[in-house]
């Protein structure tokens, strides 16, 4: 069977179209499942001190609350940036991240591990009056910065443990 030029870029069109079509429901699906992301911190280890500064090993549970898998293979097309830490809405310290290689499904959870935080110690113990205050978990807030799908998304919920 000989396809003629027309054909060819009617055929192209069309596979063009159906790839596009693809792309857009993907890029939706995935913005869809960035936008309703939850996560918590699992746990809390290696709290220790260099110099001025202190820093602790999160681990983070990350659910997926709607009907879309979330699969990134680490092509760097989404990526965790930063991981930051806030108590009564004044920063303690953050993470720079590179994490390029997430998998969720749908209605599911996974984890992250070993997000080394680094806080100041002084500024971190002008918050910490007392130990009653450290374990106040509802007063600190969890926030991620994930570059995804060419934008900036900042997820922040409040902490609660696991």
């Amino acid at each position: 069977m000989n396809i003629n030029t027309p054909q060819k870029v009617v055929l192209g069109i069309g596979i063009l179209t159906l790839l596009a079509a693809y792309g857009k429901k993907k890029y939706d699906d995935y913005s869809n499942v960035i936008e309703n992301l939850q996560f918590k911190i699992s746990s809390i280890s290696k709290v220790n001190i260099k110099g001025l500064s202190l820093f602790f090993d999160i681990s983070v549970k990350f659910y997926n609350p709607t009907e879309h898998d979330f699969y990134v293979n680490g092509l760097g097309f989404i990526s965790v940036k930063k991981v930051r830490v806030f108590r009564k809405g004044i920063f303690l310290g953050e993470a720079n991240s590179d994490i390029t290689k997430i998998e969720i499904p749908a209605f599911g959870t996974n984890s992250i591990s070993g997000i080394t935080i680094e806080t100041k110690y002084l500024s971190f113990l002008s918050e910490m009056s007392n130990l009653a205050q450290l374990t106040e978990i509802k007063d600190y807030t969890l926030e991620i910065v994930v570059e995804a799908l060419g934008q900036s998304y900042v997820i922040e919920q409040p902490m609660t443990a696991e």
